[in-house]
């Protein structure tokens, strides 16, 4: 299980330039202080129709998988096309998970189970890099909001980050206590496996 948390870049910027600033937020958590330089990335086609994906290779070590999703030209995705998906949506959908208005969208995915310094956790991980993403974007004069993957609320202010902090730590007591001893007493198992 992992927490998975996305920032909208909402105003033009360059993607590339963005993913490498991500790379060097997730080398100050790097045990082998990996710069951009020495994390395994590639592109590939996103599956938001059209657009690219570029992307950390996996299982690397890193404290997060790193995937930014942009399309070359033009924003990710449209106001316009934002409000399409609505139209699509069943009577049930809140809307709370839909694609935002956006230049390029990051996604940090990190294990429930992630331990870093100081005790940090995933949710504390994925606040200080979002912080310290927007912190940048905001100095280059670029808007930007991110989501919070336990509520599905996109927030606008840094201080709401709190509540990715108080929502990992709760991710990872459940996992601790729920998940990891069910593993341990084989529930997962197939069928006459044991």
């Amino acid at each position: 299980m992992t927490l998975s948390t996305d920032v909208y870049v909402l105003d033009e910027i360059d993607a590339a330039e963005v993913f490498r600033r991500c790379q060097e937020l997730l080398a100050e958590f790097d045990d082998a202080k990996r710069g951009p330089d020495r994390q395994r990335s590639g592109v590939s086609e996103s599956w938001r129709g059209g657009g690219k994906l570029m992307a950390n290779e996996p299982d690397q070590g890193l404290s997060a998988w790193l995937m930014l999703h942009y399309r070359e030209g033009g924003p990710l995705t449209t106001a316009e096309q934002a409000a399409a998906h609505e139209d699509h949506c069943d009577a049930e959908c809140s809307g709370q998970y839909h694609d935002q208005a956006c230049w390029l969208s990051v996604d940090f995915d990190t294990a429930y189970s992630y331990h870093g310094p100081n005790a940090m956790g995933c949710g504390d991980l994925h606040a200080v890099l979002v912080a310290q993403l927007g912190e940048w974007l905001t100095r280059k004069g670029i808007r930007w909001t991110w989501r919070n993957e336990f509520t599905g609320e996109v927030h606008g202010n840094p201080e709401s980050l709190i509540n990715l902090v108080s929502g990992g730590f709760a991710a990872s007591a459940w996992f601790r206590t729920t998940v990891v001893p069910a593993i341990a007493a084989g529930m997962f198992d197939e069928p006459g496996a044991r």
